[in-house]
């Protein structure tokens, strides 16, 4: 892809609420950071405070870090931010001066998010299954493994299975002044059931 097509990304990013990239990695800054607050009431199995490094991943900005499948956190998505059953696999956060965090998310069928933002914006990467997602005014989209979404600064959104099908997502975010989500009302079943754009 070159920089034109780079900079119409950028431009549609700007003036919508989704950018929908299927099957394409976009290069340069991806928002980023889900830690303390998107998960804000979870407890990790390990007894370590939600939102913060797995064990076993570095503690340095200049050290290389790995934490394996198998010894990655899992916390259930607590019920004040999530409807049904949603599990956040491998929370993480990343030391100064980065401000990047996130997670992996698993959506059973009927499990989304609360209407939430992001200060940062935040970048979706659809790893399995098929699921939801909606800007708040805009109309809800299908969303497929493969597909990339972005969400702008401050645009309210949710996002996250089908009725009938699970949903897998890696959620990318970036702190601002200490906060990486703001959470506010439920998706009404009416909403979340309304007819989505497949395109």
């Amino acid at each position: 892809m070159g920089r034109h097509s780079y900079r119409l990304a950028a431009r549609a990013a700007i003036s919508a609420g989704f950018v929908l990239f299927a099957g394409m990695m976009v290069s340069g800054r991806t928002p980023a950071k889900a830690a303390p607050d998107a998960v804000a009431g979870a407890t990790p199995r390990d007894g370590s405070p939600a939102g913060t490094m797995p064990q076993g991943m570095a503690d340095s900005a200049t050290s290389p870090g790995l934490v394996r499948a198998a010894e990655m956190r899992r916390i259930e998505g607590p019920a004040a931010y999530f409807d049904g059953k949603a599990t956040i696999i491998g929370p993480f956060t990343r030391p100064a001066p980065s401000r990047v965090g996130g997670a992996i998310v698993r959506f059973e069928p009927g499990a989304r998010t609360a209407w939430h933002s992001h200060p940062a914006g935040q970048t979706l990467i659809v790893t399995q299954g098929e699921g939801w997602t909606q800007v708040e005014g805009e109309p809800k989209r299908v969303i497929r493994a493969g597909d990339i979404l972005w969400c702008p600064p401050g645009k309210r959104h949710w996002h996250g299975a089908t009725a009938h099908t699970a949903m897998t997502h890696v959620a990318i975010q970036e702190t601002v002044d200490g906060s990486a989500v703001k959470w506010m009302e439920k998706v009404s079943d009416g909403t979340y059931l309304a007819p989505a754009d497949r395109r």
